[in-house]
Formats: structure tokens, sequence, C-alpha cells
């Protein structure tokens, strides 16, 4: 039987005691053989060590000192990676059962796929699923007319090659965007491809979260890229982004609701989004939609 691949999960974490058991659990409960994780702990002052010591023989890798934030610590972490396949789980989000099987699936049936994310949701302090968000297609021309929210960042996961091709780290000046950041630079590359199972939950805490509390400053950081990728697109995909943009303000504005439901095809097509993963009920196999059904 043919070795899975090798995925790569990496874990950043400082002072996050109270989630982070949670986490590794999450992770290491896959049950996927040949998993490597990696925790980079920032010289956490709380019960974090005692924590992830007491599943130090199931790591890869783990160190605890000082860096220079989260970005610093996943481009420790990363440096260390040897998996074909490469994602990053924060220290209080986790992983939904079967991920990471899916994750293999997808990149061993569809060699085309680069890059994935699953279905947005998202869970509480307790664990409880909360929400789940329409699966999205997504493309380089949606992204650039401003329309990012949003790429679930625990759902997603590439292959090396891509991480290689697109500079293999993350731009850590964006102290909140370099999830952004780095989708940006893979779309200079490749398409993105959503698949429609859930793979994690993202955690929706009460306080002292940072996607909570600085959400300004995210945004103002991802129109800072936006403006950096627009600059860098071709004349024919500039004119694409204005006709987006005009054709969203016209449906937006002027559509009565009844029609703005039937005019999603059309934004659709003018932003040429790439087709969503989904499982075929009959033959229980994921499938691109609109393609020719795959057999098991």
């Amino acid at each position: 039987m043919e070795k899975p691949l090798k995925i790569s999960i990496v874990t950043a974490s400082y002072n996050q005691g109270e989630f982070l058991e949670r986490t590794i659990s999450s992770v290491l409960s896959q049950g996927y053989a040949n998993l490597e994780y990696i925790i980079i702990d920032g010289g956490s002052t709380d019960n974090s060590v005692e924590i992830i010591k007491k599943y130090a023989h199931h790591l890869a890798y783990w160190v605890s000192e000082k860096d220079d934030g989260m970005y610093d610590a996943l481009n420790k972490g990363f440096a260390r990676a040897t998996g074909d396949v490469m994602g990053w789980l924060n220290s209080d989000d986790i992983l939904l059962t079967g991920a990471l099987f899916t994750v293999h699936e997808v990149f061993t049936t569809f060699p085309q796929v680069k890059w994935v994310t699953g279905m947005p949701v998202s869970i509480d302090e307790r664990d409880r699923i909360i929400s789940f968000q329409p699966v999205q297609a997504w493309s380089k021309i949606k992204i650039a007319s401003g329309q990012y929210q949003w790429i679930q960042q625990e759902s997603t996961y590439w292959r090396r090659e891509l991480w290689e091709k697109s500079g293999a780290r993350l731009d850590s000046s964006f102290s909140l965007a370099g999830d952004f950041e780095l989708w940006a630079r893979f779309f200079r590359y490749e398409k993105l491809f959503s698949v429609h199972i859930a793979m994690a939950g993202f955690r929706k805490r009460s306080q002292g979260q940072k996607s909570l509390e600085g959400i300004a400053t995210y945004n103002q950081q991802v129109n800072a890229i936006l403006k950096r990728e627009q600059a860098l697109l071709s004349g024919a995909e500039k004119r694409k982004v204005r006709i987006i943009r005009v054709t969203r303000a016209l449906i937006d504005n002027l559509l009565p609701e009844k029609w703005k439901k039937r005019s999603a095809g059309v934004m659709r097509r003018l932003q040429e989004v790439t087709p969503v993963i989904s499982r075929d009920r009959a033959s229980n196999a994921l499938i691109i939609q609109g393609e020719t059904k795959r057999t098991t």
C-alpha cells in the first residue's frame, strides 16, 4: 500500500493554556499515520509548557522560547517542516473529525489541486459548533475585486511546492493579516479549491482575541495587500476587476431582492471562480462540481 502523504501542521502558542490541550488533542486524535506535528511556544508563563510536555512523545518538534509574534513562530515551525502538505492550526482552534483524511483524499485524488480550504465553521469556548458559513468558490480576480471574506485559515492546506514557489515564509510585517498576505502570494501561481466538508473550527472567544479586537487593523492590512496585488494584475485582469465592481454595485443598489440571488451565476462567471469539490453521495467519492463523477 502506498504511504499516505506526510502532512505537517504547525501550532504557534503563547499563554493559551486554557485551550491548548484541546487543540493538540484535536490534531493527534485524527489518527492520521503520516503526521508531522510541530509546536512553537513563545515562552509562555502559564501552564502551556506542561501541556506540551505531556504530548511531547507525539510531536516531531517543540520549543518554548521568546519570539517576535505568531508569524515569526510559524516561520520557525515551517522551517523545520518536511511534509508534502502543510498547514497551521492556532492554539485555540480545533480540527474536526476526519479532517486530515479529507486533506489527504483531496490532494491524492486531484493532482491539479495545489491548495484547498474547507467549509468555514465557528465554535465557542466550550467547543460547541455555533455557525457554519456557506462554502465559497474563489479566484484571484474575485479577491482582487475586494471580496476576500473569508478564507478560513485553520481549514487551509497547501502542497510544499506551492509554499516554496511563493517564498517559503509568512510575512511577519503584517501583524494580523499574515495569513491573507500568504493567500495573496498563492493566488499569483495557483487556483484555490474549496471542499464542501467542514475540517476545522475557528474559536470565537468573548475576550482577548485579536480577530475580534483588531478587526479594523486587519482590514487595513488587507487593503494594503490588495493594492499591492492589484498593481501586479495584467491590463485584462484590471478591466475584469472594474467590471466586477460595477456589476456588483448595480446588483446591490438597483436590483430587487428577489433578483439578487438569481444574479449569483452572473457574478461567478465574471469572477472566473474555481469549481467546488464535494462528496458524491452515490459513490461516496470526492468530485469537482461540473466534472465527470469519479468512481471509488
